[in-house]
């Protein structure tokens, strides 16, 4: 006949599995939620479950859904696959945390507006399409930050440049030896242009442009690009600083 304490074990291994397995996605939250993070209509487990709404400064995703990724584990990291939909658009892809804290995405799929960045830019004038296909990016905030990818942008407007759209643009995200490099040039619109975004690694960014106008570009923006200074090396492209300052991770 089994001892008593044999059955204190297996019913104490019972209850932990399912309290691992079923642990509420509810109570997770309320311990392990950052400041500042809002989550919403949550339901299911740690594991496999969904919310409503997550928000946190100024960012929010709607009907996100989860599902815990094992793999990840050979990688060193505890990660999910994850889909949402954010304004309009929607995302899909791997998220992972690491024992130091490190944010990990991976084959990230979005199509969205870019006014939902307007926070986090610190821009309230931005608006667009934007389609962004990452392969890969690690975020260890204030510390360090890469990632690779492409994107496309539609009908990009910033009204503190001008009021009308700027055009259309395609670009890359390449990681560099400074943070990441965001590079991207227009294929339709009222003016040519040439960037690169330099976001170092404690999230200070710069945005630089060469710009040239071509035969849809109005005279007031014409006169502002030939204000700039001129490119020795390619004539009609003009040089402008478009922006720097500091993101919000």
């Amino acid at each position: 006949m089994p001892r008593l304490g044999q059955f204190v074990l297996a019913g104490l291994f019972t209850f932990v599995t399912g309290l691992v397995v079923f642990f509420p996605a509810s109570l997770a939250y309320n311990w392990i939620a950052p400041p500042g993070t809002t989550l919403s209509s949550i339901s299911g487990s740690i594991w496999r479950g969904s919310a409503g709404a997550i928000g946190t400064d100024g960012f929010y995703l709607n009907s996100l859904r989860w599902q815990f990724q094992p793999s990840a584990l050979l990688r060193g990291r505890f990660g999910y696959a994850v889909d949402a939909s954010i304004g309009s658009g929607a995302l899909q892809g791997e998220v992972s945390v690491g024992l130091a804290g490190e944010l990990a995405v991976r084959e990230l799929d979005a199509s969205l507006e870019i006014d939902v960045f307007r926070d986090l830019l610190r821009n309230p004038n931005v608006s667009g399409s934007l389609r962004v296909e990452l392969d890969s990016a690690r975020l260890l905030p204030g510390e360090h930050i890469s990632g690779s990818g492409q994107f496309e942008v539609d009908a990009l407007t910033d009204t503190q440049l001008f009021a009308d759209s700027l055009g259309s643009f395609r670009g890359a995200i390449s990681p560099e030896e400074f943070g990441i490099l965001v590079s991207y040039e227009s294929t339709a619109g009222l003016v040519d242009i040439e960037g690169r975004i330099e976001v170092l690694h404690e999230g200070r960014y710069r945005h630089f442009a060469k710009l040239r106008a071509n035969r849809a570009t109005p005279p007031g923006l014409r006169d502002f690009i030939e204000f700039q200074p001129a490119d020795p090396e390619r004539s009609g492209w003009h040089e402008v600083l478009l922006g720097e300052g500091q993101l919000v991770f």
